[in-house]
């Protein structure tokens, strides 16, 4: 028990002013992850039509020719590992439904939200960034986000640096709809130039998409419900994410693959090691999904915990 608690104060302690969470939400709102990423770093449990999908065959102009078929999970075979990981896993669930709670997604949609689309509440308006340099997923992404139960206030598809600039400017203007903008540069800035156009926006919410990232028909709506509860009204939400593992004497931290380690953290879900994610968790940081509101940007950088 003690050695439980010492590492729930662990996990406590990296709290900071920002909470990040992390929602795998099992019916509408699974993500793919592109099989070009690196080996383990695929969702588990991809299950509906809006997962795991060969991407759509081009035409001239609008939809780019995929070379990507459905992505194989892969599994570790290392039982020791395993063990380490899911008991890991546990420990923070068990530690943060004691402190903070973790509901599930039938449970956080019945939390009363501002933002619910059930009744006569608020419709937020929604800007959607889409950060592209090299990755042929634009117009896959563009259709899914053209199918969402909650439109979308604008879509900014961003090229900093890519050398796909020209084609990616083509596909979008083939949409010829007036919510969805190019925008480019040919200075690469890098992870930080999304969040800077997010300081433009006059939307309510900020969704930022990496260019692996498909969603589902039901994202936007699910994503902003929870964002309108009392709870988690600054928070900042996402479908995968990172726990850090603890700090060396070094002051580096580990990767969270480091052999045979519980101290080297957790990738969230990691199905290399038979982890999902059907209850929201509070992570350290987020990746390739984010949402938040947009009043949020001006205060300090979304992606730190």
């Amino acid at each position: 028990m003690k050695c439980q608690e010492r590492r729930g104060s662990h996990f406590l302690r990296q709290q900071k002013r920002w909470i990040n969470l992390i929602l795998q939400l099992v019916t509408y709102m699974f993500l793919s992850r592109n099989p070009t990423t690196k080996s383990g770093e695929y969702l588990e449990g991809m299950l509906n039509d809006y997962v795991g999908r060969k991407q759509q065959q081009a035409k001239l102009m609008r939809a780019q020719k995929s070379t990507a078929a459905s992505p194989k999970l892969k599994k570790s075979n290392d039982a020791v590992v395993t063990k380490f990981k899911r008991e890991l896993y546990q420990e923070v669930l068990d530690f943060q439904s004691k402190s903070v709670g973790t509901e599930t997604l039938s449970e956080l949609m019945k939390m009363d939200s501002k933002l619910d689309l059930r009744g006569p509440k608020h419709n937020p308006k929604i800007t959607v960034l889409l950060n592209h340099f090299k990755r042929k997923t634009l117009s896959s992404q563009l259709d899914s986000l053209l199918q969402q139960t909650l439109p979308f206030h604008h879509i900014w598809v961003l090229s900093f640096g890519s050398p796909n600039e020209i084609s990616l400017r083509r596909i979008v203007e083939s949409y010829n709809n007036s919510r969805i903008s190019f925008i480019s540069s040919s200075y690469d800035f890098k992870y930080y130039g999304r969040f800077q156009m997010a300081l433009q926006t006059e939307a309510d919410f900020v969704c930022i998409l990496d260019d692996d990232m498909i969603p589902g028909k039901k994202m936007l709506q699910i994503l902003s419900h929870v964002a309108g509860t009392e709870k988690y009204k600054n928070s900042v939400l996402g479908s995968i994410g990172r726990i850090l593992p603890f700090r060396q004497k070094d002051f580096t931290f580990p990767s969270c693959r480091k052999f045979r380690s519980k101290e080297a953290g957790l990738y969230l879900p990691d199905p290399a090691y038979g982890i999902t994610v059907d209850k929201i968790v509070q992570v350290d940081f987020l990746s390739s999904c984010l949402l938040y509101w947009s009043k949020l940007s001006s205060l300090r950088h979304p992606s730190l915990s």
